[in-house]
């Protein structure tokens, strides 16, 4: 195997632990000596050891003298775990080779400094383009400081999402649901508003057999959520997003598991921009937002999206009563709204589901 096939099995690696890492990367790691791999590993959850030294303490073998190739710049930094680069240089490893460096201003470039300044030589750009493609989300919230947003909606081919009566259940078919709950084991957070969590009272968990358990996220600037509100019983509590600073509610949500957020208004309402930098900071890196059709108009009125996943269904609602998919207040002038890039269709037993890029940085 040459370099860009040990790299390959490094995607494949970090690959394992989507939906797993929050605001960290994805990472994969390979230890190659004398032409023949000794361990490898990956990050495998937020908090946890990074890839590198998952392989370092996986080998049942010395690895001085060994290659390490790896998906991302090794961290040089304190932070949960101590420094890769520290665990590399004790190790005895000898060569680093390194798909992409990172943009972290506490690690670009320093890393691999680091690894040089003792000794080790290290070799960077190995299949790059596809590092950088791999790594485009992870970039993206570490330049915003923010998680990745992704709206999933759900709705009519007229772009209802429920009927004036407010029936909602079901507007797509089975198949649609599946994959909707397969996109939920790729993220750390499902939002929705307190309107969601009032008329539909819903778990908010992942039921596909996939990936990690996210967190719900309930944006409730009032503090309306019932105290016997489903998503309370999740083995997964979840995070209350509220305007009030005080609330006689707050005390038993606590004692329930929530965790409680207060957060400045903006408009009345919780500052969503401020909403996501404090979950950012809490590890969250990806937030599927799912309703209702309020919440959606507020992330598309603030650009705070970075992509959109439609499922539609091919039947007509209509009505001026029934619920669009997405409400706020909507752009005024066409040159101020958003684009979306990339249009990708799937077809999903009739239903049909269009997937795009909105806003994203440019690479």
């Amino acid at each position: 195997m040459n370099d860009k096939d040990w790299m390959k099995k490094c995607f494949t690696l970090a690959r394992k632990s989507t939906g797993k890492t929050g605001s960290n990367p994805l990472v994969g790691a390979v230890i190659v000596k004398n032409q023949k791999e000794i361990s490898s590993g990956y990050h495998r959850c937020y908090g946890s050891n990074h890839a590198e030294v998952e392989a370092i303490l996986g080998s049942k073998e010395s690895v001085k003298g060994a290659t390490l190739y790896v998906t991302l710049e090794p961290c040089c930094h304190y932070g949960k775990t101590p420094p890769c680069t520290k665990a590399i240089i004790e190790s005895g490893i000898e060569k680093v080779i390194v798909s992409v460096k990172d943009i972290d201003p506490k690690v670009s470039g320093k890393g691999i400094q680091t690894l040089r300044d003792a000794g080790i030589k290290v070799v960077t750009g190995v299949l790059e383009e596809e590092g950088k493609k791999f790594y485009r989300d992870y970039f993206q919230s570490k330049t915003l400081q923010r998680p990745k947003v992704i709206l999933k909606v759900a709705m009519s081919l007229d772009g209802k999402i429920a009927t004036r009566k407010g029936e909602s259940k079901w507007i797509t078919n089975e198949k649609s649901r599946e994959d909707s709950h397969r996109l939920r084991a790729e993220v750390d957070g499902i939002l929705v508003g307190i309107g969601t969590v009032l008329m539909d009272d819903p778990y908010l968990t992942n039921r596909s057999g996939l990936g990690g358990a996210p967190s719900p996220i309930i944006l409730d600037t009032n503090l309306r959520i019932p105290l016997h509100a489903k998503v309370l019983k999740n083995e997964k509590k979840p995070y209350i997003l509220t305007g009030e600073k005080e609330h006689p509610k707050m005390k038993s949500l606590i004692q329930l598991g929530a965790t409680v957020l207060k957060l400045p208004l903006k408009d009345g309402r919780v500052d969503l921009k401020k909403a996501l930098e404090e979950l950012y900071s809490l590890g969250f890196g990806k937030i599927l937002v799912e309703g209702g059709s309020t919440v959606f108009g507020s992330f598309v009125d603030e650009k705070l999206l970075d992509e959109i996943i439609f499922y539609i269904a091919p039947i007509l609602i209509g009505g001026k009563d029934s619920k669009n998919g997405i409400e706020g207040l909507g752009f005024a002038y066409l040159k101020d709204t958003l684009s979306v890039e990339g249009l990708q269709l799937d077809f999903m037993e009739g239903d049909i589901k269009v997937t795009g890029r909105v806003g994203c940085l440019q690479d």
